[in-house]
Formats: C-alpha cells, sequence, structure tokens
C-alpha cells in the first residue's frame, strides 16, 4: 500500500522449482518483479537471467552471491564474529560449531567469522569443533551433541547453525547429564518467537532483523521497478547479540 503496488504471492512445491515459478509469472506478464526467498543455488543463474531480460528480482537469503544479481541477506559474517566473541569474552576457549554447508548459504560467512575471532584470540583450530552438514533442524542439535559426547570431545560452548539446532543440542546435552550454561554455553542464531522462553533459561541468540530484511527487500524491488537498468547489489543487514541465560562466564 505504501508503495501503490499489488502483491501477489506465488508458493513453490519445493525451492527448486522457485525459477520456474518466476519464469512463468515472467512470460505472462502477470508482475513488475519478484522478491524470491532463499532459492536453490543451482537456480541462482537463471534468475540472473531474468533480471538481465528486464524483469527485477530482489533474492532474501541467497544460498550464494552472484554479480548482476541483487541479493539482501543479514550479515552472517558479523553475526558469528558477534557470538564467537561474546563466548571468549566469558572465558571460554574450546568453542564448537554447528553449521549447514562451508560452501553455500549462511555457513561459509558464520565459519569465517568464527574462524576469524579464534586466530584473533591466539586459539588453536580445532577440526573436531567444526560439524558441517547440519540442516537448521532440532534433530541436527541432538545428532551434533551425540556426536561430541560419544567422541569425547570437550568443549565449553557452541554457537548453533540457528535457534532450533540449538534447542536440539540442548534437549541432548540434558538427556546426558550436561548442564546447559553451567558446563557448556549455547549460542543459537535468528532469535525465533519464544526463544526467551525455550529453554526455561531463555537462549542466547544473535537476532536476525526479519522485518527489516522484508521491508529493505521490497522497498528496493520497488525501486528496480522504476531503474531496471541499475546494476545488481547484494545488501547486508545487521544483526545483534541478545543475551540471555544458555551462556555463562567459565568458573576458572
Amino acid at each position: 500500500r505504501k508503495y501503490h503496488q499489488e502483491l501477489l504471492f506465488t508458493f513453490t512445491e519445493s525451492r527448486q522449482k522457485t525459477l520456474a515459478a518466476c519464469t512463468s509469472v515472467y512470460r505472462r506478464g502477470v508482475a513488475d518483479g519478484a522478491l524470491v526467498f532463499s532459492p536453490v543455488v543451482e537456480e541462482m543463474a537463471g534468475l540472473l537471467a531474468l533480471q538481465q531480460a528486464g524483469f527485477p528480482i530482489v533474492v532474501i537469503h541467497p544460498p550464494a552471491l552472484l554479480d548482476g544479481l541483487t541479493s539482501i541477506a543479514p550479515d552472517d559474517y558479523e553475526g558469528a564474529i558477534m557470538a564467537t566473541r561474546h563466548l571468549i569474552d566469558l572465558g571460554h576457549r574450546k568453542i564448537g560449531i554447528i553449521i549447514e554447508s562451508d560452501t553455500w548459504g549462511a555457513g561459509p560467512g558464520r565459519l569465517a567469522g568464527y574462524l576469524g575471532v579464534l586466530k584473533e584470540a591466539g586459539l588453536e583450530i580445532n577440526d573436531d569443533l567444526i560439524l558441517k552438514g547440519y540442516p537448521g533442524f532440532p534433530e541436527s542439535g541432538r545428532s551434533a551433541a551425540q556426536k561430541w559426547l560419544a567422541d569425547g570431545i570437550e568443549l565449553t560452548a557452541v554457537v548453533c547453525f540457528n535457534d532450533l539446532v540449538a534447542y536440539g543440542l540442548i534437549h541432548e546435552l540434558h538427556a546426558a547429564g550436561v548442564e546447559v550454561a553451567e558446563q557448556i554455553s549455547v549460542v543459537g542464531f535468528d532469535d525465533i518467537p519464544n526463544s526467551q522462553y525455550i529453554p526455561s533459561l531463555g537462549l542466547t541468540t544473535i537476532r536476525q532483523p526479519i522485518a527489516e530484511i522484508g521491508a529493505a527487500a521490497l522497498a528496493k524491488l520497488v525501486h528496480l521497478i522504476d531503474n531496471t537498468a541499475e546494476p545488481g547489489q547484494h545488501i547486508s543487514v545487521p544483526m545483534e547479540l541478545v543475551v540471555r541465560g544458555t551462556t555463562k562466564a567459565m568458573n576458572h
């Protein structure tokens, strides 16, 4: 309403069909542009081709950055820096991280931020503390906890891929008799609803400004509709550290 535009929502059966949906909308001429949420990396080149053909597109949470394609996402690199630095400031030195991938999506930026802070602090990089291939579901957190416990890996803090992974990790740690915060501090990502209540301690997390990202993406799309020749760019949106009860200073 603010931009005097109508919104058309199109839902696909899977992320793999995003390009087909955008192509259909473009060819039928039923929309002046598209906001695309988190497509698969294999479809990014096709989305770029549509944009270059004169159909404005803004990708929210792109799996990878592509020159020429306009996208917007939270600053995962800075978010991981904040999370890891918070734990180091609390005295933690053996800090694990759980990510979905180190080649696409949020993973590369978060891993780079985590590693950068460890190096800055003069801490050893321990590959046993870096778990890759864990999607953003509670089961991933449970699997990560089970692996570390079974392998006898010593750690005192974990940066999780998102809040759901953190919940799964915390559940499994409790089941194993490990006290969260007292023995292992946990940081999530996203600050999804009720993160202040679940777990009962309240989850320390990195807040994604979801409303701001959506508003900025829409504003950018409207601008591109009126300026189709403008080159694509990537927009990073700052995150925020929210400290609650799942992180605690080390008892030396």
